[in-house]
C-alpha cells in the first residue's frame, strides 16, 4: 500500500504527488497549451513533489497546492539550486510553480506575489563546448550503441543521426522532435519556426547527415518526423540516448549532451564567420547568444583550424544567409565583440558601451543611450564613434 493512499496513480501504477496530481487533473484541463509545455509543467510539478517528500512536510498526504507559501517555494528554489548547474533551469521551474499555485488560488481570490519568492543566485554561465572533431568522435561512438528501438531503427543509427542533426542545426531538444523528413531531405536550407520563441530560423543539414536520415528504417517506412518517438516521454528518451553516447565516448557536459551540442554548434558558427553565432542560435540579436552560448576562447582564439563544415567536413552547414553586404557583416561582428567585452567585464571604452546598450534594445534613440552613459548626444556623432554608426545603420535591416 502507498504511504499516501489519497494520491492518484497513473496507468503505470506510478504515484503522483499533490502538485503533479493538480497539474494533470486540473491545470491542463483548463489551459490550452502545447504538449511540450505540458511536459515542462509536469516535470516542474514532479520536482516540487520531490522537494516536499525530501522535506518530510507535515500532513504531506493531505497537502493542497493552495497551501503553498512564498517561504515554501523559496525553500524549493534553494534546494533545487544545490542539485542543478543551470540558473536558468531553476528560474524556469520557479516561474512554472508560481503559475500553478496562482491558478489554484483563483478560487480563493488570492494571489501569491512572486517578489516574495527567492530568486536563484546569479552564477557565471558555463559555456563549455566541443570541437567539431570531438563531435565527430561522438557521432562514431553513438553509431555503435547496441540494441534496436521499437520503431525498427537501431539505437546506434538513431543516436548518431540525432547528434549530427543537433550539431548542424543547433536546434533545441523540443524542436528536434518537430523536424520533418520532407524538410530535412530537401535541397538546401529550410525555414523552421522555433517552438520556444516562435521566431523563424533556417536549418542546414549536410548531404552526409541527410544520407544517415534516409538509411533509418522508420524513415524508409514513411515516418513523418526524422526523430519519431518510440515510447515514454519522448524528450527524456532523446536526452538519455544522447547522454548514453556521451558517456561511452568519454566526453562530459555540465548540463547534458544535447545542450552542449547546441552551444558547440553556435560557437563553431561564430568561429567560422564572426558575428553569425546568434543567427545559428535562432536569436534575433547577439546579446543572449554571447552571454549564454558562445565560448569566446574557442570562437575568437581558434580560427587557425580549417573551416571544414559539417560532421565529416562534407558540406557548408554554416551556409546560412546572414549578411547582405560587407557592411552588414561588419555590424554583426562589431555588435558581437562589444556585447562579449561588456559581458566579460572587460575594461571598455565609451563607444563599446554604447554599442552594447544599443544591441540590448535596438529601439532606443541616441538620446536615451547618451542619457544612460551620462554624455551629450553630440558625443555619439558618427564622426566620433564610427563603429557605433555602422551598428546603428544596420539595425533597420
Amino acid at each position: 500500500m502507498s504511504d499516501f493512499p489519497n494520491l492518484k496513480k497513473s496507468a503505470g501504477n506510478e504515484t503522483f504527488g499533490p502538485f503533479e496530481t493538480y497539474v494533470r487533473e486540473k491545470y491542463f484541463l483548463s489551459r490550452s497549451i502545447a504538449s511540450s509545455t505540458e511536459q515542462n509543467y509536469a516535470i516542474a510539478a514532479a520536482k516540487m513533489d520531490g522537494y516536499l517528500r525530501a522535506k518530510k512536510i507535515e500532513n504531506y498526504e493531505s497537502f493542497n497546492v493552495e497551501d503553498t507559501t512564498p517561504d515554501l517555494l523559496s525553500g524549493f528554489v534553494r534546494w533545487y539550486e544545490s542539485r542543478v548547474q543551470s540558473r536558468e533551469t531553476v528560474r524556469s521551474k520557479r516561474k512554472i510553480l508560481i503559475a500553478i499555485v496562482n491558478h489554484a488560488l483563483v478560487r480563493q481570490q488570492r494571489v501569491l506575489n512572486s517578489k516574495f519568492v527567492r530568486l536563484p543566485k546569479p552564477q557565471k554561465t558555463l559555456k563549455d563546448t566541443w570541437s567539431d572533431q570531438q563531435v565527430a568522435i561522438l557521432v562514431q561512438v553513438a553509431g555503435a550503441l547496441p540494441g534496436v528501438l521499437p520503431i525498427g531503427t537501431s539505437r546506434g543509427e538513431y543516436a548518431a543521426c540525432l547528434i549530427a542533426v543537433t550539431f548542424e542545426t543547433a536546434a533545441r531538444r523540443g524542436d528536434l522532435t518537430r523536424i520533418t523528413v520532407k524538410d530535412a531531405l530537401g535541397d538546401g536550407p529550410f525555414r523552421f519556426i522555433q517552438n520556444k520563441t516562435q521566431h523563424a530560423t533556417k536549418f542546414v543539414i549536410t548531404p552526409g547527415t541527410q544520407q544517415r536520415i534516409r538509411n533509418m528504417p522508420h524513415v524508409q517506412k514513411g515516418a513523418r518526423f526524422v526523430f519519431q518517438p518510440w515510447g515514454g516521454t519522448h524528450l527524456d528518451c532523446l536526452t538519455r540516448l544522447a547522454g548514453n553516447a556521451m558517456r561511452r565516448s568519454g566526453l562530459t557536459s555540465s548540463d547534458g549532451c544535447l545542450k552542449k551540442l547546441r552551444r558547440s554548434s553556435i560557437t563553431e558558427a561564430e568561429r567560422v564567420t564572426p558575428g553569425t553565432g546568434y543567427v545559428q542560435a535562432g536569436h534575433t540579436t547577439p546579446t543572449v547568444t554571447v552571454s549564454n552560448y558562445i565560448d569566446a576562447d574557442t570562437a575568437y582564439a581558434d580560427r587557425h583550424r580549417p573551416k571544414v563544415g559539417g560532421i565529416e567536413g562534407g558540406g557548408s552547414w554554416l551556409g546560412k544567409e546572414v549578411v547582405d553586404s560587407p557592411k552588414h557583416e561588419s555590424a554583426s561582428v562589431i555588435a558581437a565583440r562589444a556585447t562579449l567585452a561588456v559581458h566579460e567585464n572587460e575594461a571598455v571604452d565609451m563607444e563599446t558601451m554604447a554599442i552594447a546598450i544599443l544591441v540590448s534594445d535596438p529601439s532606443q534613440s541616441k538620446k536615451v543611450i547618451a542619457e544612460r552613459l551620462g554624455v551629450s548626444v553630440r558625443s555619439l556623432a558618427d564622426g566620433r564613434m564610427p563603429r557605433l554608426a555602422v551598428v546603428w545603420a544596420s539595425r533597420s535591416r
